[in-house]
């Protein structure tokens, strides 16, 4: 049995090549969005620096191995370049290129015994497709998505194991299509100043292709490679948990609005899947305020199994007649950013500490127990 503490102790490597591999024009690769956004002035990058050469990992992969082997890192998360596969999605040719280098890499790290995991997005983009069709703001995304998936699959799934479709999508739709921070640099007012957006509708549309993307990933991994391959697949997620400050209607159903919004959004094709399209406050932005269409697959679902759904998993939702009053309650500004009650909570990022509106701490760090135990590890 693997304690707590053994757990740990354990040493792993978790990165998105985008920062540090460098080479981001070489052998074949195209541009994506990161590549044309940080060569942009008044970007949020405070130096002006890039990621044209970072480390040079690209070329110097083979010294970075001997360093995770001599510090005892057993696992390797990486993300792939998009472009560097497809340079123009799949309107153009494979570059074989990329193909080549990622080979390479984890043939290296096997070799080394540290277990490859893959991630194949980590909010870039081929800038190619944003061109072509707004990336995830185009149902053709979907499409562009499954089959660079499966390209990966069949290239590099005889020797990795564990794949993640999207790493943290909630970002990518917070900062690229509400914010506007992160490209595409999509916002409206009050959330942002960008030149083009709508930080009120756009979000909900690319969460809703980014979803789909990953179902259709996992449909292919699952249906035509997973037998022969025996890996696993899924998707990493930013979690923020809310638990109402009160036990009163009004707060208990703000802490489940904030929920639906938050990690429920992007657990798709699981019990939470069904929980985020059978929950009428979320359909109805969908469906009546962007005519996004509920999935047929979702819709099919009858209302007696979505009520266990609810039920099932840990009461996220409450009663009917809970549900019923908060559908009467919601309306659209309380849909991205109106969770909770003006003023009533704030959470510092930095610190982890969250604070209300007199400025008590509510609560303690999270990382408390992580950071007692990591200085306990040989």
């Amino acid at each position: 049995m693997i304690t707590y503490k053994q757990h740990l102790c354990n040493i792993a490597m978790d990165v998105s090549l985008k920062l540090y591999i460098g080479a981001y024009l070489a052998d074949g690769k195209g541009l994506n969005n990161w590549d044309v956004y940080s060569h942009k002035p008044g970007n949020l990058i405070v130096d002006g620096s890039n990621a044209d050469i970072a480390v040079d990992h690209y070329h110097r992969y083979l010294e970075d191995i001997d360093l995770m082997h001599s510090l005892g890192v057993n696992s390797y998360r990486f993300s792939i370049s998009w472009a560097r596969i497809l340079p123009k999605g799949r309107f153009g040719e494979i570059n074989e290129a990329g193909i080549k280098f990622y080979n390479n890499l984890i043939d290296g790290l096997l070799l080394k015994g540290i277990e490859p995991f893959i991630t194949l997005t980590h909010i870039d983009f081929p800038q190619e497709l944003e061109d072509r069709y707004g990336s995830w703001l185009s149902p053709e995304s979907q499409e562009d998505f499954a089959y660079y998936a499966d390209i990966c699959f069949k290239s590099f799934g005889d020797r990795v194991k564990y794949w993640v479709t999207f790493n943290e999508p909630s970002f990518q739709v917070k900062f690229g299509y509400q914010a506007g921070t992160f490209p595409p640099s999509r916002c409206s007012k009050p959330f942002g100043n960008c030149t083009y957006g709508d930080s009120e509708k756009e979000p909900f549309i690319a969460a809703h292709n980014i979803i789909l993307a990953h179902i259709a990933a996992v449909h292919i991994y699952r249906t035509k490679y997973q037998a022969t391959q025996g890996g696993s697949i899924g998707i990493v997620l930013h979690c923020f948990w809310y638990e109402p400050i009160s036990n009163s209607v009004a707060d208990k159903l703000a802490a489940e609005r904030a929920q639906s919004f938050s990690i429920n959004w992007y657990v798709p094709f699981t019990i939470l899947f069904f929980i985020f399209y059978t929950n009428e406050a979320v359909v109805y932005e969908l469906e009546t305020v962007l005519q996004v269409p509920r999935p047929d697959h979702i819709r099919k679902i009858s209302s007696r199994n979505a009520r266990h759904i609810r039920i099932y998993f840990t009461r996220i939702f409450n009663n009917r007649e809970a549900e019923a009053e908060q559908r009467a309650r919601f309306h659209r500004n309380q849909s991205l950013h109106k969770f909770l009650r003006p003023g009533l909570h704030a959470h510092h990022m930095r610190t982890g500490k969250r604070y209300l509106e007199n400025g008590r701490i509510l609560g303690s760090k999270l990382t408390e127990k992580w950071h007692r135990h990591r200085r306990t590890c040989k």
